[in-house]
């Protein structure tokens, strides 16, 4: 799955990039990477969810996990709509 994401930890100076500038204008949904606390460690964006197998759905937060213990991963396709689980 194609998504970029930034470690809001450190001001957005942290970015993980796996898609290609000529890829971005398929990240459409929105996503954040949380820890056990709840805190929000990354923030991004990811092509649809509902086309992605539960692997590939679940790349960013795998990432995550290894890397800084993230347990949980929200998703949101506009900025008015609230926050889901995946």
């Amino acid at each position: 799955m194609k998504y970029k994401m930034h470690d809001v930890e450190v001001d957005g100076q942290r970015e993980i990039n796996n898609c290609d500038p000529e890829d971005e204008h398929l990240l459409v949904c929105e996503f954040r990477l949380l820890d056990d606390d709840d805190n929000v460690i990354f923030e991004g964006r990811c092509e649809y969810l509902g086309t992605q197998d539960q692997d590939d759905a679940f790349e960013p937060l795998d990432w995550g996990e290894q890397d800084s213990g993230c347990t949980q991963m929200e998703f949101r396709y506009s900025s008015n709509e609230p926050w889901e689980a995946l």
